[in-house]
C-alpha cells in the first residue's frame, strides 16, 4: 500500500501544472463569491449598497430568527463604522417612514408574494417597520416625525426598496397634452405653397367683387 500511495504522489507531482491560472476572488461573476461580497464588487464598495444588502437580510420573510439578531447587530455595526453615517441613518429614517402603515404615501414597500424588495431578497416580513425602527433606536435616532418630500421618498424607495422590480414603481401621471391650434398645420407649408394660396385666395376675393359689382349695376 505504502508502495502505491508514493507512486501516486509521485504521478501527481509530474502531471501538476507548472504555472497555475490565478483566479481573481473578487470576480463579480464568481459563483463560488458570497451574496456579499458581489454585491460590494458590483457597487465598488459603496456604502449605500451594502446598508442595502444588510437591510435585505435583515427584513427578508423567511430569515432564520436563530440568525437574525447576528444580522441585525451586523448592520448597526456597519453603520456606526461607517464615514458615511450621517448619510445612511437618513435613509433608514426614510425606509422607516415609507414601511410604517400610518404613513400614507404613494411609495408601498408591499409584502406579497413575488413582490422583490432591497437586493431582491423577497416578500417583506411582516414586522419590517418594527425592525427598522429597532434598527434606529439601537443607532441612538428616533423616526421621522415631519413628512419628507416627495423627491426624497422617490429616491430612496427606488434604490433601496425596488431597485428593479418596476412594478411596483407608482404609476406616474402622464404630462397633459399642449392645446392645439387648428391652423398649427400652416406652419410646415412651404413658402412656396404659401404664396400661390395666398394668390389664389387674393383671386377669389376679387372675383367676389367683380360679381358684386356686377349685380349692382344690374338693380339700376
Amino acid at each position: 500500500m505504502k508502495k502505491i500511495l508514493n507512486e501516486w504522489r509521485k504521478y501527481v507531482n509530474e502531471t501538476k501544472a507548472k504555472h497555475p491560472r490565478k483566479i481573481n476572488p473578487r470576480n463579480p461573476y464568481d459563483r463560488a463569491a458570497t451574496g456579499y461580497t458581489r454585491q460590494k464588487t458590483l457597487s465598488g464598495n459603496d456604502p449605500k449598497s451594502e446598508l442595502r444588502y444588510h437591510l435585505s437580510n435583515a427584513t427578508y420573510h423567511a430569515a432564520d430568527p436563530r440568525h437574525h439578531m447576528t444580522v441585525i447587530d451586523e448592520l448597526v455595526q456597519f453603520v456606526l463604522n461607517s464615514d458615511s453615517k450621517l448619510q445612511l441613518v437618513s435613509d433608514i429614517k426614510l425606509i422607516h417612514y415609507l414601511m410604517e402603515p400610518k404613513h400614507k404615501t404613494k411609495y408601498i414597500a408591499r409584502s406579497n408574494a413575488g413582490s422583490l424588495i432591497f437586493n431582491d431578497t423577497g416578500p417583506l416580513a411582516n414586522d419590517s417597520p418594527y425592525i427598522i425602527l429597532n434598527i434606529l433606536q439601537r443607532l441612538g435616532e428616533s423616526e421621522i416625525q415631519t413628512k419628507p418630500s416627495e423627491e426624497q421618498l422617490e429616491k430612496v424607495y427606488k434604490y433601496y426598496i425596488a431597485p428593479t422590480n418596476k412594478s411596483l414603481w407608482p404609476v406616474e401621471d402622464a404630462p397633459p397634452d399642449p392645446p392645439t391650434d387648428r391652423f398649427s398645420h400652416l406652419l410646415n407649408i412651404p413658402p412656396e405653397m404659401r404664396a400661390r394660396m395666398d394668390q389664389m385666395e387674393r383671386e377669389r376675393e376679387e372675383r367676389i367683387r367683380a360679381s358684386r359689382r356686377r349685380r349692382r349695376m344690374r338693380k339700376k
